[in-house]
């Protein structure tokens, strides 16, 4: 059964990959997992680690609120 808070998850993670126009083997080697672990959160058949979801977030300036809640622009504020 897929937890639809988990596949939401992994459908935003595609969607930061695809917008970098990035490979799964070279965003999963950026944010310390494997292709096929990321290809799994892609579909929701597993949930990433915080770490992963951390790494995400800082490796493509991407906000966290975005990631888990789907809250707020996708883009995190660059620092001015």
């Amino acid at each position: 059964m897929v937890d639809h808070w988990h596949s939401d998850i992994g459908r935003r993670l595609k969607i930061v990959r695809k917008v970098r126009r990035l490979k799964q083997e070279t965003f999963a080697r950026a944010i310390g997992t494997s292709q096929p672990s990321l290809a799994a959160y892609e579909k929701g058949r597993n949930k990433p680690s915080l770490a992963v979801i951390v790494a995400a977030c800082r490796t493509y300036s991407v906000s966290a609120d975005w990631i888990l809640f789907g809250d707020e622009a996708w883009q995190a504020e660059e620092a001015a």
